[in-house]
């Protein structure tokens, strides 16, 4: 009998769940430099990236840093279409989510100073879905981690799971994009 593909969000896991692997990541992403996590298909890489994105998760790893940091989950069975643009897309969706969440509570009837950067992302994302142009994703995913990253001083960190079918696909350039995004922010 198969036991059910339960997540880490249906399951409490422990700080601790693959702590070896988790403090690796983590440092790299306190360094701002990239990782992969390579295994077998079902070995658990999925659940291991949800896990990475719980916010007791990051604050016993990052610390009080916990709190500059933005995880996006970016989930390759999740893209509207194979694609660079899709990615974008996707990235830009994930981005605005996340922002959403951690919008900071209303508690003056005065307009809160993200409120005018989150629009302006917003409408970024509304021209880039509207467009569908490759390279209109890739500016506004850029202008959304600008507004993200020195505006409202958080450090992105994109987690992709899911995307072997598009490494083959994908043009070395949209990686090198992916690598100045992360350069010059």
């Amino acid at each position: 009998m198969m036991a059910p593909n339960l997540s880490t969000e249906e399951v409490p896991v422990p700080l601790t769940y693959r702590q070896d692997v988790v403090t690796q990541v983590m440092k790299c992403v306190r360094a701002g430099e990239s990782c992969a996590l390579i295994g077998v298909s079902s070995s658990g890489k999925s659940n291991l990236l949800r896990f990475l994105t719980r916010p007791d998760v990051q604050r016993h790893h990052l610390g009080e840093e916990a709190d500059r940091f933005l995880f996006l989950y970016i989930d390759g069975n999740s893209l509207s279409e194979m694609s660079e643009w899709g990615v974008y897309e996707l990235c830009l969706h994930r981005l605005l989510q996340a922002i959403d969440a951690q919008r900071p509570e209303m508690s003056s009837p005065a307009p809160h100073p993200w409120e005018g950067l989150v629009l302006q992302m917003e409408s970024f994302y509304q021209r880039a879905v509207r467009s569908q142009n490759r390279l209109l994703g890739q500016l506004y995913l850029e202008r959304c981690a600008y507004t993200v990253c020195e505006k409202l001083g958080l450090r992105l960190v994109f987690l992709f799971d899911e995307f072997d079918g598009l490494l083959a696909k994908l043009d070395q350039h949209f990686f090198l994009n992916l690598r100045a995004l992360r350069d010059n922010h």
